[in-house]
């Protein structure tokens, strides 16, 4: 559950520049190569905060790996099973969902939709 609102420490904001400044998913690895000097678990720890606090997201892939985002405009992801490739599609879902989860006595905190397949590229190298 969300705490809220709390203090961005500074390393918080290194990582939401970080992510901001790139229009990929990093991993938490790639974000800890952008940050000289500082330890991993203090890396995962401003990652686990800004993702409480809404301000990133964190994506769990079928493979196993974790990657983030910088919060920008309602999308989508998604992945090719072929090459690996993460997509984000443009979608605005988010208040037809909640519509339909009030009606159903839900709340919602956070909508997530990832599709997996084969892109494009792939597709049209068969």
């Amino acid at each position: 559950m969300p705490r809220g609102r709390e203090k961005i420490t500074p390393l918080m904001h290194r990582v939401l520049q970080t992510l901001s400044a790139s229009r990929v998913h990093l991993t938490a690895e790639e974000i800890l190569e952008c940050l000289e000097g500082v330890g991993r678990a203090t890396v995962y720890r401003a990652l686990d905060r800004l993702c409480e606090q809404g301000l990133i997201n964190r994506l769990s892939l079928e493979s196993g790996t974790s990657v983030y985002e910088y919060v920008r405009e309602p999308h989508m992801h998604f992945v090719c099973r072929e090459c690996g490739n993460l997509y984000d599609i443009p979608a605005e879902f988010a208040s037809s969902l909640e519509q339909i989860m009030t009606k159903c006595g839900h709340s919602i905190v956070k909508t997530d939709v990832t599709a997996y397949g084969v892109c494009k590229n792939c597709r049209m190298a068969e």
